[in-house]
């Protein structure tokens, strides 16, 4: 079985490089950013190498919904999971 590309965007660190150790430890490959600015450069140049994101929706900067709208803007393409600790119904019904 292939594993799975992860791109992993969260910016609280220990938690973001714990799931990374926890997803490669599975078997994935997995690179972690701590905003959406990063991961957006970072999907400009590579974005065919990843299977899947992992975004936060609350960040400082750029948050998951900007980095989601900015990556439509800009034709950038991955399947995306929305991670939040503070998601409320109005945010998981916006388009």
């Amino acid at each position: 079985m292939q594993d799975t590309k992860i791109l992993f965007v969260d910016d609280e660190v220990d938690f973001a490089n714990n799931m990374k150790k926890l997803l490669e430890n599975r078997g994935h490959s997995v690179t972690v950013f701590h905003s959406g600015d990063s991961a957006i450069e970072e999907l400009k140049s590579r974005a065919a190498t990843y299977d899947v994101m992992v975004l936060d929706l609350k960040m400082p900067g750029m948050n998951g919904m900007t980095t989601l709208k900015e990556m439509k803007k800009l034709d950038l393409s991955v399947q995306t999971l929305v991670l939040t600790g503070h998601g409320d119904i109005n945010t998981a019904l916006e388009p």
